[in-house]
């Protein structure tokens, strides 16, 4: 026996994702404190004090999506690293979180 199956397909659907807004743009004070908590989280999953930059950007955008170091001025994710030189240490393409940046309290938003 065989069937007649006829299957509707909904193109809005496909038209509503383009419809989607970016997520918000992160400015400079939310994107140090994304960067530090970023960190933290690293550290207490891999228990280690220097994350690669790599690591530390996926991380930065899982926890938010709308963040891009090219919409605060810098050209690449290191460029903005070395100018959060209070915060953070770069060093053969590792990250580590300086002394005062591990213990100061940062808010979520």
């Amino acid at each position: 026996v065989v069937a007649d199956v006829h299957v509707d397909v909904d193109t809005d659907d496909a038209d509503a994702a383009d419809d989607v807004p970016p997520p918000p743009a992160v400015g400079s004070r939310r994107a140090s404190q994304l960067l530090v908590r970023a960190m933290r989280l690293l550290k207490s999953k891999n228990d280690r004090d220097q994350q690669s930059i790599g690591e530390v950007k996926s991380q930065m955008l899982r926890m938010e999506p709308g963040f891009q170091e090219a919409r605060l001025g810098y050209g690449s994710f290191g460029e903005f690293l070395e100018s959060r030189g209070g915060l953070v240490q770069v060093k053969d393409g590792t990250v580590q979180l300086r002394g005062a940046a591990q213990r100061v309290a940062v808010p979520d938003e």
